[in-house]
């Protein structure tokens, strides 16, 4: 017939569609919050890899890691590399570990960046007075 009903008989499937559409926004809705989650879980894990060893990325340029080497493969070589950071600094200089652990040892696994920068620094110009002492 007329115009209306056409328009009528449109309108009636038009409605499943519109639901449909309502689903497939629920379905965007999901994928956001699951992407979400995914992200927010990703940044919870952060802080664990900074507790990784040290090994796998320096916060300090170690103008010592040739002794730091050596020493934990002797002296520090019964301790577990996620713990040996008070013997390896004990290890590589006795003067500058007093100075920058002595007051508050490390505890085992402990990292801490400004005394660990403290003390690099420390030993870098030990090594520097050593080298002007030998010319």
């Amino acid at each position: 017939g007329d115009g209306r009903h056409s328009a009528g008989a449109a309108g009636g499937p038009s409605s499943p569609r519109q639901r449909g559409g309502a689903l497939r926004m629920g379905g965007g809705l999901l994928r956001q919050c699951c992407i979400l989650v995914l992200l927010v879980s990703s940044v919870m894990q952060l802080p664990i890899a900074e507790a990784k060893p040290k090994k796998y990325g320096q916060h300090t340029a170690k103008v010592h890691w040739k002794r730091e080497n050596e020493c934990s493969k002797g002296t520090c070589k019964g301790i577990h590399v996620d713990e040996n950071e008070d013997c390896l600094a004990r290890c590589v200089s006795e003067s500058c570990h007093l100075e920058v652990y002595a007051a508050e040892p490390l505890e085992p696994g402990e990292v801490d960046k400004q005394r660990s920068s403290r003390f690099n620094a420390c030993v870098r110009n030990e090594q520097e007075e050593q080298r002007r002492k030998s010319r």
